[in-house]
Formats: structure tokens, C-alpha cells, sequence
């Protein structure tokens, strides 16, 4: 299996652009900084249909690692886990653990004064219900634990949709188990001014080098044709021991420095 990742956003509030999406944006960054690929972002309806088709098409692909975003709340339209059910024909079930998590969040939350009752009413308690097989992921910010669950090999992550509690959850739960799972890469990353004004100048030559230069990157960054447009190259390099990957990187480095010729 690839090594590789889909996200899966959930939220008729990024489709209408009511918010941006920075979640995947926060994602694909931790993602590049481990070594493991983004294949492809998809951003869906609160639709339990939609969820599950585009699970369904996630799980068709040759890759091993899929991260939902949203949908883990207490609200009517907070439906991901009914749709990662669908998608891998399991039961939602109450699972324990998670209640424990989410009665003791509410607890702690009326301690602080956040709110006004600590009762574990239905829709609370909506936030332990998981797919049959999963594991809670504890929510240090939010009442929502996140979810981990392995299907037809492949790892599911879903993690809440508000910015602070996906991130916790990623550092503190998801990332450990990542780097588990594929082990700790390297990944070196330096850009240059090329000198250049013209990206499709640099394409060919950019062509070249990574066919010469295994496991390395490299990105031409346009932003608009200027008399003086100065476009910046970046090179990125992913390997298991720093100093081959360092010595990949400076190599790439020097062969389009050279073509360039630039200092």
C-alpha cells in the first residue's frame, strides 16, 4: 500500500465560504513535515451520504492514512461518524470510553464556569457514539474526543472542525500514532530567487533535475508576469538519514544554481 494521505473536510459552511479552511492547510503542513503525502483534499456536505461516498472512493485509492476534519459536535448536522459508519458498514455504538471523556470534559466545564449544567444530556452524550471497532481520542480544548479506526488497512482519523481542538488533538494523539506507523523521515526544504521571470523557462529544467535527483521536490513559485518578476524555487528533500537527505538537497541545489547560473 502507498504510503499516503486523503483529508476529508466536512461542512456546508467552507462549500458556502461562510469560513476558510484552514484546518487542511494546518494539515497538509504536518503531513509534509512527516514525510507522508497528500494525495487529495475533499470537502463535503453535512450529508451522512456524501461522507460515506467520499470514504468509499478514499478506501478505492492506493493510499494508507485518512483524516476527516468536522462534524464530531453535539448539533443535528454534526454527522461524520454516522457517515465513516456507513462507509465501512459498521454500527454506531456507545462507547464507553468516550462517554467518560465527554462527562468528565462537561464537569470540568461547569468547574471553570463555562456552563451551566454538567448533566450528560442525549446530545452530549451524541459525541461518545463511534463506529463499532474505534478508539477515542482524548480532546484536551473541546468536548468532542476524536476517533481513530483501522479499515481494510487503512487508518481513519476524525478530528473536530474547531481550529484549536483539531490541533491538539492532532499533536497530543494523531501525530504520535503517525509517526508509529510510518516511522520518523526527514524532511529538508530551501528556496532561492532563480533570477527567472518566466515559469515556463523554468519547467524544463526543473524537469531534469528531479529526474536526476531522487526523492526531492521542487516547486516554482509564480505570482504575477512583471518586468521584474523574480520567481522563487523551492526544493524540498525527504529521506531516512539526515545527511544523505542533506547532501540530495545541496546537490539539487548546486545543479540549478549552476543552470541558473546564479551564486
Amino acid at each position: 500500500m502507498e504510503l499516503g494521505a486523503q483529508l476529508v473536510t466536512v461542512g456546508r459552511e467552507i462549500l458556502t465560504g461562510r469560513i476558510l479552511d484552514t484546518n487542511s492547510r494546518y494539515m497538509a503542513q504536518k503531513l509534509n513535515f512527516l514525510g507522508i503525502p497528500l494525495m487529495r483534499i475533499a470537502v463535503v456536505d453535512d450529508n451522512v451520504d456524501d461522507i460515506a461516498q467520499e470514504l468509499i472512493q478514499a478506501f478505492s485509492r492506493p493510499m494508507s492514512i485518512i483524516i476527516t476534519l468536522g462534524g464530531l459536535g453535539p448539533t443535528f448536522d454534526d454527522i461524520t461518524l454516522e457517515g465513516v459508519a456507513k462507509a465501512c458498514r459498521r454500527q454506531l455504538v456507545l462507547n464507553q470510553q468516550a462517554r467518560e471523556m465527554v462527562k468528565s470534559k462537561y464537569s470540568w466545564f461547569l468547574n471553570q464556569g463555562a456552563v451551566d449544567h454538567d448533566r450528560l444530556t442525549p446530545e452530549r452524550e451524541k459525541m461518545a457514539w463511534l463506529p463499532e471497532g474505534a478508539t477515542p481520542l482524548p480532546n484536551s480544548v473541546g468536548a468532542a474526543p476524536g476517533v481513530s479506526l483501522v479499515h481494510q488497512g487503512k487508518t481513519v482519523f476524525s478530528l473536530p472542525g474547531v481550529p484549536a481542538e483539531m490541533e491538539a488533538i492532532f499533536e497530543q494523539a494523531v501525530q504520535p500514532r503517525l509517526v508509529r506507523l510510518v516511522g520518523r523521515r526527514v524532511l529538508l526544504e530551501e528556496s532561492f530567487l532563480s533570477g527567472c521571470k518566466d515559469e515556463s523557462v523554468l519547467a524544463p529544467l526543473i524537469k531534469e533535475v528531479m529526474a536526476q535527483v531522487a526523492g526531492i521536490y521542487i516547486k516554482s513559485c509564480a505570482n504575477q508576469y512583471t518586468p521584474d518578476e523574480n520567481l522563487q524555487v523551492v526544493v524540498t528533500a525527504t529521506g531516512d538519514d539526515k545527511q544523505e537527505t542533506q547532501i540530495r538537497l545541496q546537490t539539487t541545489l548546486e545543479i540549478l544554481r549552476n543552470a541558473l547560473k546564479i551564486s
